[in-house]
């Protein structure tokens, strides 16, 4: 996780209760990393669609449509396209497979009878160590990580129904 003064979270759901609606920086005042977190999760498209717009895909789209079920192979067609999920949008830029998704961790053998297929949407913290740019070495650059970014991912699982 991040070097945080106050969990982010912490602090959103605290804001969240007072009723707090947004940050203003005032002249000649310190800028803490919890008041510019709060101030982005506040004002998160991310947190107003988890509330407001419902999941799912776009109209007259298929993205993430399950097809070509290989009982036999243990596997099946996963449908290029976007999805919302809590708020997280994610995208798949071209069909994949069960087998070969992205996160294959949780690739478990199909369970006998009926199960369930479900896409899971879950936020990863992307630091210096998995994306250099975030390191801030170009020329003139402070040549440190100086913020992390959060990423939207899914993986799609398989259940006993």
């Amino acid at each position: 996780m991040g070097n945080f003064s106050k969990d982010p979270q912490t602090v959103l759901q605290d804001a969240l209760e007072k009723g707090y609606t947004r940050v203003r920086f005032q002249q000649g005042k310190p800028v803490l990393d919890r008041e510019l977190n709060l101030f982005g999760d506040l004002a998160s498209p991310q947190r107003l669609a988890e509330h407001h717009f419902g999941n799912g895909v776009p109209a007259d789209s298929d993205g993430f449509r399950i097809s070509a079920l290989d009982v036999a192979g243990n596997d099946f067609t996963i449908g290029a396209g976007r999805c919302l999920v809590d708020g997280y949008e994610v995208a798949l830029a071209a069909n994949t497979t069960y087998q070969t998704q992205p996160h294959g961790e949780n690739v478990v053998p199909f369970p006998v009878g009926a199960s369930n297929v479900y896409l899971r949407v879950f936020s990863s913290e992307v630091t210096g160590a998995q994306d250099a740019d975030l390191n801030n070495a170009g020329v003139g650059d402070v040549g440190f990580e100086t913020a992390i970014r959060e990423k939207a991912e899914w993986e799609v699982l398989v259940t006993t129904a």
